[in-house]
């Protein structure tokens, strides 16, 4: 009987382990279910972000940006604050936008424009199927920043 039981944890530990090591930091995990999801399948994606008064952002309702789909080549990512009281960091030890993970050679003319309101960066589209992982600083108009944000994109 203990060699049974042994024999049953054995198998177990032996398939967590083959779970972590398909665990990957370069890629959203397959087992989450509940990220919501933007597709962009036009030249120009455009994504109005929001923030509440405890200073949570949240570029909209998405997770994930997917830009899988429609043209290839250079495309338009442009995320807007509709929320006042609000923009995007220019310092550059913060600024408004940096990779976390990826290519980020995909990114081109990353700028904030319209009084802090608007980050505009171009993507590289090669079709790869990689992802992204960025995070953004969006700071009050006081000067306080907000928790950064932390979504993927999609190639």
């Amino acid at each position: 009987m203990r060699i049974a039981k042994a024999l049953a944890a054995l198998t177990a530990g032996a398939a967590l382990a083959g779970c972590v090591s398909t665990m990957d930091a370069t890629r959203p995990s397959a087992f989450d279910t509940t990220a919501t999801r933007k597709v962009c399948n036009t030249q120009v994606c455009e994504m109005p972000v929001r923030i509440s008064d405890a200073c949570v952002v949240s570029s909209g309702a998405w997770e994930q940006i997917l830009l899988d789909s429609g043209p290839m080549g250079q495309r338009k990512l442009v995320w807007t604050i509709v929320t006042d009281g609000f923009r995007f960091s220019e310092e550059p030890a913060a600024f408004a936008f940096f990779t976390k993970s990826g290519d980020a050679s995909k990114l081109r003319n990353v700028k904030v424009t319209g009084n802090g309101k608007k980050l505009e960066i171009d993507f590289q589209r090669d079709g790869r199927g990689t992802w992204l992982r960025y995070g953004m600083h969006v700071r009050r108009e006081g000067g306080a920043f907000c928790p950064a944000l932390d979504p993927w994109i999609l190639d």
